[in-house]
């Protein structure tokens, strides 16, 4: 991380609350960040922003994501040369098709790897085809539905089971995972020792490398999933997070059933049949999240 980095992220956590305002509330809560102060750790001062700074950044974030907040970013605006006009208007008309259809999908279904998610994201803004002029007064939008299979992963972590580790100890495993809020498919899940290790990051990056980066991720309040190097890694990514609140952890079902289904049909087998090594233990999990799972394909 460089000061380009951790600038780029006080930005990010001065329009953070804004990103997902109701219509009609924007300005509203762009006059309450102007109106506060943020200590920032890293720079070990406190730092003030206008409501003309908070638009703009807001603008930059939305156009180029977590690195149109860095300063002094060349940002060439308006110059798609790098795309052809047939590619272009394949990618305008697949969004006017679907209006909640994600930058990263359009890539997808274009099988265009070599095109990155900023250019697309700037060719919609500056033709018209925003999520907001396509489908305006149509749709209310929610910050737990989906309409896209990796659109949002529900995290979370249960207490497991007392197993052996290598020493002859006896420790308790704690369960990490995550699972697709539309398709309810889960990327990955593992049992974690207790350690002070960054499990839920490691959780988090192993389902990216198998699946790809989500557009947002729905997580419970508590301090495993609100530590600073967590909230950094997601913003660097473009991931948008979002907590329940606490005591009343709504719109968090994808993951308690899922929680439900390894306390009936995998933790009451280990009664039967026990295990005492960690890995057997989240190969064990593998084989039947597979199973349990086998009708959600990722395409």
């Amino acid at each position: 991380m460089n000061d380009a980095d951790m600038m780029a992220y006080l930005r990010y956590r001065a329009i953070e609350s804004v990103l997902d305002a109701q219509k009609g509330k924007v300005d509203e809560m762009v006059k309450e960040v102007a109106s506060r102060t943020i200590f920032d750790p890293y720079f070990n001062r406190s730092f003030s922003f206008s409501d003309r700074t908070v638009y703009r950044y807001l603008k930059l974030y939305r156009l180029y994501g977590f690195d149109g907040l860095k300063p002094k970013v060349n940002r060439n605006r308006n110059n798609h040369c790098v795309l052809s006009p047939e590619q272009i208007r394949w990618i305008t008309q697949l969004k006017e098709q679907l209006p909640l259809r994600s930058v990263r999908k359009i890539i997808a279904m274009l099988e265009a790897s070599c095109m990155k998610e900023r250019t697309v994201s700037r060719v919609l803004h500056d033709m018209g085809y925003t999520r907001s002029n396509l489908a305006r007064d149509k749709n209310v939008y929610n910050h737990n539905v989906s309409a896209d299979i990796f659109e949002q992963y529900q995290g979370d972590m249960m207490e497991g089971v007392y197993i052996t580790d290598k020493n002859g100890n006896k420790r308790k495993v704690y369960l990490f995972g995550f699972i697709d809020n539309f398709s309810k498919f889960v990327p990955h899940s593992q049992f974690y020792y207790e350690s002070s290790l960054p499990r839920m990051e490691d959780c988090l990056k192993k389902a990216i490398t198998k699946y790809g980066v989500p557009e947002r991720v729905y997580l419970d309040n508590g301090k495993v999933y609100v530590s600073y190097n967590f909230k950094l890694s997601c913003a660097r990514l473009g991931i948008r997070l979002s907590y329940a609140t606490p005591y009343h952890p709504a719109g968090k079902g994808c993951i308690e059933r899922f929680w439900q289904f390894v306390q009936s049909d995998f933790l009451t087998e280990l009664r039967l049949h026990p295990v005492d090594d960690i890995r057997m233990l989240y190969s064990r999990l593998a084989s039947i999240n597979k199973i349990a799972f086998s009708t959600h394909q990722v395409v």
